[in-house]
């Protein structure tokens, strides 16, 4: 009996979520119902990612007040922040290029020391922070600029233009999303200031920017991760890719879903098809997750993962052919607007930045030990990865930060909330009409 036991609570776990599931707890907002997007401990403006360290906070990258947020676990609906990165304060929202400042980030990810990591879109760079972090805290390494006080783009080796998400191979190597350049880099560790990408995916050169939906072409590549063979994963245009190890410059990518070939390029909204997929991750069954941005909607792929696969869930959809965006001034617990970010915590929960209604989403797993005999061989537990916090066989990393929480309180008159609502609507959507540029023209 003890050894049945033991080999229970050791099996690998089967993560569940099912069709047009409901969200159960809401970051950024005090309820699955609410739209008050702000920059405050309690609120956010538009997030666009999440990463999760080894004490299991979770991180995001608020890209609408140019900072990214610490909450504490264990969470609650409406929490606040207790740490800031970008800002001197959790209500400063300004935009800069310097050490501390931060200008649209949209990716993140914990390197194998627990330092953080931010991709600084609209400055073209990516910044790390060593561990343990602290409000305000400076860079102390920027990549795709020579300085801290550089923001230009440019299509070099050592030159970024809006980067987009980031991941950390097995060797901890760091991959960086190129987005404007068509492109996939790899930068070799040890990291410093101004270095030189030594690989690149989607070009033939350092100097080429193709825009090219091909096998070896990319068209403005978006989000990363790694599976846990060590597969390259890429949200590229409106497809998915894979690349095998060991990866070389102008590789081919061997795996394409959302399109029937390597060279289609259809925006649709079926099982198989997509429209915008901006990030991806895998959960503990190594089962592939998208945020299909422009269908308002993440769906799962069941491994093992082949060209052209269908889609077994969707969540923010009621089925896998409707795209309906949650009204933003109504939002509801089932429904998505255009999300953005993926992340599973520790226990197989799936959390989505929920982009347009300026929150962020918890989705609860089951699972259940898959165990067919008392005898059975186990095989390997996958790693948890994201295109925002993935190091294939390493593990999570360490927080800088304990304690907070809180729920915000609005007014109880329906009138005096619409009137607030409707001019808040009215802010958000100036200050998202600025931030990328270069994306949202390109696109």
């Amino acid at each position: 009996m003890l050894s049945l036991l033991l080999l229970l609570s050791s099996a690998p776990h089967a993560i569940a979520l099912s069709n047009g599931q409901a969200a159960g707890l809401a970051i950024g907002e005090s309820s699955l119902t609410s739209f008050s997007p702000r920059a405050t401990p309690t609120g956010l403006v538009s997030p666009t990612a999440e990463a999760f360290d080894s004490g299991g906070d979770l991180w995001v990258a608020d890209q609408g007040a140019n900072r990214v947020l610490e909450y504490p676990a264990p969470f609650s609906t409406g929490e606040a922040a207790t740490l800031v990165i970008g800002q001197a304060s959790l209500t400063a929202n300004s935009f800069a290029t310097t050490a501390a400042g931060l200008n649209a980030p949209q990716g993140l990810a914990f390197d194998s020391s627990g330092d953080l990591w931010v991709v600084d879109t609209n400055n073209n760079r990516i910044l790390e922070y060593p561990a343990p972090v602290s409000t305000g805290e400076a860079a102390t390494v920027v990549i795709g600029q020579t300085n801290f006080t550089s923001g230009g783009s440019g299509t070099t080796a050592t030159a970024l233009n809006q980067p987009e998400s980031i991941a950390f191979d097995s060797a901890g190597n760091l991959w960086v999303a190129d987005a404007l350049n068509d492109r996939v880099l790899e930068y070799t560790r040890p990291f410093s200031s101004g270095q030189a990408a030594t690989l690149v995916i989607g070009a033939s050169n350092f100097t080429t920017q193709n825009d090219e939906v091909s096998r070896t072409g990319l068209s403005t590549p978006s989000g990363l991760g790694f599976d846990s063979r060590g597969n390259l994963w890429v949200a590229d245009g409106v497809r998915v890719l894979e690349y095998t190890p060991p990866f070389s410059t102008g590789e081919g990518a061997s795996v394409v879903i959302g399109q029937t070939s390597f060279t289609n390029s259809s925006a649709v909204t079926t099982p198989t098809g997509l429209n915008l997929p901006y990030s991806l991750a895998f959960d503990p069954g190594g089962n592939l997750w998208v945020s299909d941005y422009g269908n308002n909607r993440v769906l799962e792929y069941p491994a093992p993962l082949s060209t052209n696969e269908a889609a077994g869930t969707v969540i923010g959809q009621p089925n896998l052919t409707s795209d309906a965006a949650t009204p933003v001034l109504a939002p509801t617990p089932t429904g998505l607007n255009h999300p953005w970010g993926l992340a599973f915590d520790r226990s197989g929960n799936l959390w989505v930045a929920d982009y347009a209604e300026g929150r962020v989403l918890e989705y609860a797993a089951s699972s259940t030990a898959a165990v067919t005999s008392a005898t059975a061989t186990l095989g390997p537990t996958s790693t948890v990865e994201s295109s925002l916090t993935t190091v294939p066989g390493g593990t999570t990393t360490p927080s800088s930060a304990a304690g907070g929480g809180g729920v915000p309180e609005f007014p109880a008159q329906l009138g005096a909330l619409t009137a607030f609502t409707v001019l808040l609507a009215a802010s958000y959507i100036l200050v998202r009409s600025r931030v990328s540029p270069g994306r949202m023209t390109k696109r």
